[in-house]
């Protein structure tokens, strides 16, 4: 979805993808449904991944730069933005989600992570919490730059998908208008379907379709169990 310069800088979002969001949002209308679009993933720091084809480098060089990430903002996420907001269909987007799960490719924080190998260019290559926490707040406040024109109640809100309940204070001091967390099995068997009691609304934006095994006392539940948990 981005086209790159041989040396792997981003330039710009494809037509592809942008003809993808008009194509979501057009779907979205005709179906009744609101979408929180993901900008990018904790994979976007591998060294290299496989999803269809090879895709890389990663994107880590780009957020510790702070020249090229005003330009990949500039140039690839500004345009995927404005190009939601300008839509006559721009009221579905509830809400974007600036980057999935990004725990996993930050190097010093007090929790599991991914990070790999430099040498063999193998896993992720992880960034600092703070290199991480600017990339973030950058993407956010580029959305309220593209989407301030929109009236208050079709104007998206702001969110990060962090891995976990858990890990929820990870990113509180980036500017969004609720929090998001992850819940799987593992969680399940840590505590109840419960959020933390934060400043702003939460909500698990991502939760196994198959739903949960017992664990710990605690029933099976489907994945209507678990929306009727929460």
């Amino acid at each position: 979805g981005v086209t790159k310069d041989a040396a792997g800088q981003p330039l710009a979002a494809s037509a592809t993808s942008l003809a993808d969001i008009d194509k979501a949002l057009e779907l979205a209308q005709k179906h009744d449904l609101y979408l929180m679009f993901v900008f990018t993933s904790f994979d976007a720091f591998k060294y290299s991944f496989e999803n269809g084809d090879v895709r890389g480098p990663s994107i880590s060089s780009i957020v510790r730069s702070s020249a090229k990430l005003d330009r990949f903002v500039s140039d690839v996420f500004s345009p995927v933005v404005a190009r939601a907001s300008a839509s006559r269909y721009a009221h579905r987007v509830f809400a974007w989600d600036l980057l999935n799960e990004p725990e996993w490719a930050v190097s010093n924080l007090d929790q599991p992570n991914m990070c790999g190998n430099a040498q063999t260019k193998k896993g992720t290559d992880c960034v600092t919490y703070g290199q991480m926490h600017w990339f973030l707040s950058k993407l956010s406040a580029e959305v309220k730059k593209q989407t301030s024109a929109l009236p208050t109640e079709k104007r998206p809100l702001i969110t990060v998908g962090s891995v976990r309940p858990s890990t929820h204070r990870n990113w509180e001091a980036v500017p969004q208008d609720f929090y998001q967390f992850h819940f799987y099995q593992s969680d399940y068997a840590e505590a109840h379907l419960s959020l933390p009691r934060l400043d702003k609304s939460s909500i698990i934006g991502e939760f196994p379709s198959w739903g949960l095994k017992a664990a710990d006392g605690r029933p099976a539940l489907s994945a209507t169990g678990i929306t009727d948990e929460i």
